[in-house]
């Protein structure tokens, strides 16, 4: 029943309210500001009162907000109404006297109205605080702290009727080169169709939103193993199946997906979480677009790892990373016609890492950049040292990452070209053919500027990307390599001949060179020979060496070439 706070000085007015509202209301008389301090829902006062208790009730007002406390002023005045501020502060109705027990009624129906309107508003403004205490405000699934309360309480449920649970954590492949290639408009824009799908797989209330693009699931019970893969399965294949149109622009998204089981790898949702992070990480690592399970083995990778990356950060200040030069040869000639720098990490402790566990991190990480740049400044600065010295000048080619194409490369090769003084037709720079297709919006204009400079651009690992005909012949490019997945094959697989043939063919065709790498047996170089090959990069020519060993069989060229001139000069003068 609604309380009534009657404040009136005159007693034949408090008495007759009192009557008058007893049957509907529960009434409560004052005369202090003592009594202001009750619980009530509505105030009714006088003229005398209110000059005694004004800021007694405007503080009892205060304190009530963001709730109205109603008052009604009682005034002997007719047609009186709120005229200064300060009664606005402290009243929100008046009635004159005599006052009539109808006119009363509708009065304080009104503002017992306005009350409840201004609880509901609480209610409903704190249940939408709750929500969005609990919710992603991008996609609206549960965030990370809801999902942890309900994936605990699934985990207590799950141990009491003794059955099996399982966790999913779901990260998309390749969202920052998406953030960087669009914009975080277009990212924003992804993460929300990507949440539409992933909440038409799985109900709302086991499905969530951590952050960036990781999603999380969970399978509150299961009988068969088969079961969260399935899950998986089906949450991989709603985001591949076909691709996201977001405002003019056509994105593909694949993911990864690392899954823990309980109580099989952990009793506790911030154990499982861990564990499926950890899962989630291996998935990464074999490329994306698949599932891995946790086993307690992938926590010391994963430390193994993290320990890599910490000593990797610092290796060019320290000068643990070095150069090492591999031949390119000419097919018809087998002449050296120029190398690749690659680069080698020497760790004073852990020795020779190879490029195939410290390159990824550098891609995860950012660190590619940096090791990219300064890769480019060596090999620029020993060609250079190299033709100085008067060997025959050589074509360098240089990795460029998606990250470095992404970040201003064209402003980095001027400044170190301008700092070595390297003629810019011997430097080539390789992309790889999935960088291109990354950076598809924005490649054109930087291969554009690359090329302005003078220097040579090539794709890298041709034949292993989605780069149609109509896209390449319009690539200021003038070196197609083929991947060496091809070349490993050639020798005995019908279908690496033919896609080398067709390399080759639509290479010639649009007036492109072609090198082969990975090649390793006379067979693979004979073979490419005979497909029409130009050059060839592998350990059939040379291995990768360091800077004195490459030079080594340049000089001796250099000396045959000028030992044979010298000869040959008394023959040709006597002709």
């Amino acid at each position: 029943m609604t309380r009534v706070l009657l404040l009136l000085a005159h007693r034949r007015n408090r008495r007759l309210l009192a009557e008058w509202l007893a049957p509907h209301y529960q009434v409560v008389v004052g005369e202090s500001a003592g009594s202001l301090g009750q619980p009530f829902d509505l105030g009714i006062v006088d003229g005398p009162a209110l000059e005694r208790l004004r800021d007694a009730i405007a503080a009892r007002k205060e304190r009530e907000q963001p709730i109205l406390l109603p008052f009604l002023f009682v005034t002997a005045r007719r047609g009186a109404g709120l005229g200064t501020q300060q009664l606005w502060q402290t009243v929100d109705e008046v009635i004159a006297t005599p006052i009539e027990k109808a006119e009363l009624q509708v009065r304080l129906q009104v503002l017992a109205r306005m009350r409840k309107l201004s609880l509901d508003l609480r209610t409903t403004h704190e249940a939408q605080l709750r929500h969005m205490a609990l919710h992603d405000p991008l996609t609206d699934l549960p965030n990370r702290y809801l999902f942890s309360e309900r994936l605990e309480a699934a985990v207590a449920r799950a141990r009491a009727d003794r059955r099996s649970l399982a966790v999913l954590l779901l990260d998309l492949d390749r969202f920052n080169a998406i953030n960087e290639s669009f914009g975080h408009a277009y990212g924003d824009l992804l993460l929300q169709a990507v949440a539409a799908r992933l909440a038409a797989c799985l109900p709302r209330d086991t499905l969530a939103h951590f952050g960036g693009d990781s999603f999380a699931a969970f399978l509150p019970e299961f009988q068969h193993l088969r079961e969260p893969v399935l899950v998986a399965e089906r949450l991989l294949a709603a985001l591949s199946s076909q691709p996201f149109e977001l405002v003019g622009h056509t994105v593909y998204a694949t993911a990864s997906v690392g899954i823990t089981l309980f109580p099989e790898d952990a009793g506790h949702a911030a154990a499982l979480l861990e564990n499926a992070d950890t899962a989630l990480y291996r998935a990464k690592g074999e490329g994306g677009g698949t599932y891995q399970f946790y086993t307690p083995q992938m926590k010391t990778q994963v430390l193994d790892r993290l320990n890599l990356e910490t000593r990797l950060r610092g290796a060019v200040e320290r000068g643990e990373l070095v150069l090492e030069y591999q031949p390119q040869v000419d097919i018809a000639s087998g002449d050296i016609v120029g190398f690749e720098a690659l680069a080698r990490w020497d760790e004073p402790e852990l020795g020779r890492v190879a490029p195939t566990r410290f390159i990824p991190i550098a891609e995860e990480t950012g660190l590619v950049e940096s090791i990219g740049e300064w890769a480019l400044a060596a090999a620029c600065r020993q060609n250079k040292a190299w033709q100085q010295a008067g060997l025959p000048p050589l074509r360098a080619a240089v990795n460029v990452s998606a990250r470095q194409f992404r970040h201003g490369v064209e402003k980095i090769v001027a400044r170190v070209l301008a700092e070595t003084g390297l003629d810019p037709c011997y430097l080539e720079l390789e992309i790889t053919e999935s960088s291109l297709m990354e950076c598809a919006p924005e490649s054109m204009e930087v291969l554009r500027k690359l090329r302005g400079l003078g220097v040579q651009l090539s794709i890298d690992d041709f034949g292993t990307g989605y780069s149609a005909m109509s896209y390449l012949k319009r690539l200021p490019v003038a070196t197609l390599k083929i991947d060496r997945s091809f070349v490993s094959d050639i020798a005995h697989d019908a279908d690496s001949v033919a896609i080398v043939r067709a390399i080759v063919a639509v290479a010639h065709s649009l007036k492109l060179k072609v090198i082969a790498e990975g090649v390793e047996t006379v067979e693979q170089l004979e073979n490419l020979r005979a497909h029409g090959c130009d050059e060839v990069q592998g350990f059939v020519v040379g291995r990768p060496v360091p800077a004195a060993d490459f030079a080594q069989p340049l000089r001796r060229r250099r000396a045959e070439a000028w030992d044979g001139n010298r000869h040959s000069s008394p023959r040709s003068t006597a002709a």
